[in-house]
């Protein structure tokens, strides 16, 4: 069997949570980026932050650290939910926001202050990123089905992983298969260090996918908008030169009546004088 430093697989996710989003900021940088965008990177530096504190568990000692860290972790999932509501155009209020946050801490507490251990604690916070975790599922395959995008296809299989993963850990967890140290090593703490390393590269990768996919659709509408003001500008030149022909058709007739009315009455004078 192969011996995992968990704690490792958390600093290596935590260096790719740090490079990813900047590399992804870099690549968009020269085109305008959306609010949603900015949110889904700002959740990738939270997200590597919380894993930094992790790494400190053993260090940290000030009261309250475990609802911090979590708060962080939690954070970083709602940024990526709002995120993809934005582009769903279904944003959460910042009164929902805030009713959110004060849900989850009042849980937290109720749970710590009822429970004997932290098994029970760890059950929580496990359960609450299992469906944070699906609902995000949800969001991307909606964008997916709206959008027909395979990015966002490939970003809701590795967030689904994550999904199958900590819903394990629940299991784990409850049926003591589950270490309660998060940096001790275990079948399912080894998968979920693994995923926290691999994950990461498909999630970027994917949400890169989606943003190139909408990009070179607003550039083919932008070119057919194009093509149609290049025909409408062409069909109102036609009309201007028929417009133009026709004046000069009306104005040819007119001098040709007004011509022919002199004449006709020359020709009507000349029989009179002859007769």
């Amino acid at each position: 069997m192969i011996d995992i430093d968990i704690a490792t697989l958390r600093f290596v996710s935590a260096l790719e949570l740090l490079i990813l989003p900047t590399l992804l900021w870099a690549f968009l940088r020269p085109a305008p980026t959306m609010t949603a965008t900015k949110l889904w990177i700002a959740a990738g530096f939270v997200m590597a932050g919380g894993n930094l504190l992790l790494l400190q568990w053993n260090v940290l000692t000030f009261p309250g650290k475990d609802l911090m860290i979590r708060l962080v972790f939690f954070t970083g999932l709602i940024l990526r939910i709002q995120s993809f509501r934005l582009d769903l155009g279904i944003p959460l209020s910042k009164r929902t926001l805030w009713l959110g946050y004060a849900a989850y801490v009042a849980l937290h507490e109720a749970v710590r202050f009822l429970s004997d251990g932290p098994v029970a604690l760890l059950v929580f916070t496990s359960m609450m990123t299992t469906l944070l975790t699906a609902n995000l599922v949800w969001l991307t395959l909606t964008i997916a089905r709206r959008e027909e995008s395979r990015g966002a296809v490939w970003l809701a299989c590795g967030l689904a992983f994550y999904t199958v993963l900590f819903f394990a850990r629940v299991i784990a967890l409850v049926t003591g298969h589950a270490p309660l140290d998060q940096l001790a090593s275990s079948a399912i703490a080894d998968a979920i260090g693994i995923a926290l390393v691999l994950v990461p590269i498909i999630e970027h990768m994917g949400y890169l996918g989606i943003c190139i996919e909408r990009l070179r659709r607003a550039e083919s509408v932008a070119v057919r908008n194009l093509s149609q003001q290049a025909e409408m500008d062409a069909l109102r030149q036609q009309i201007a030169v028929l417009d133009r022909r026709r004046s000069l058709g009306e104005m040819a007739a007119m001098l040709g009546h007004e011509l022919k009315q002199p004449l006709s009455h020359a020709e009507r004078s000349h029989d009179q004088l002859e007769g």
